[in-house]
């Protein structure tokens, strides 16, 4: 959810992050989350996650 939050928020507001110099940081994060999911999906019926049963409360 959060990459493709990212990757929208690049493609409305691209000008606006351009001209306050953070588009190059929001694209470096969103090429985190990119390379992240992809290593997690290692073949067509394979995908790795992360589950925790622990309360945060």
């Amino acid at each position: 959810f959060t990459t493709t939050l990212l990757s929208w928020t690049a493609i409305e507001h691209e000008s606006g992050l351009s001209s306050a110099k953070q588009l190059a940081y929001l694209r470096q994060a969103i090429r985190w989350g990119s390379d992240f999911i992809s290593q997690a999906h290692t073949d067509p019926t394979t995908l790795y996650t992360q589950v925790s049963t622990r309360c945060l409360s």
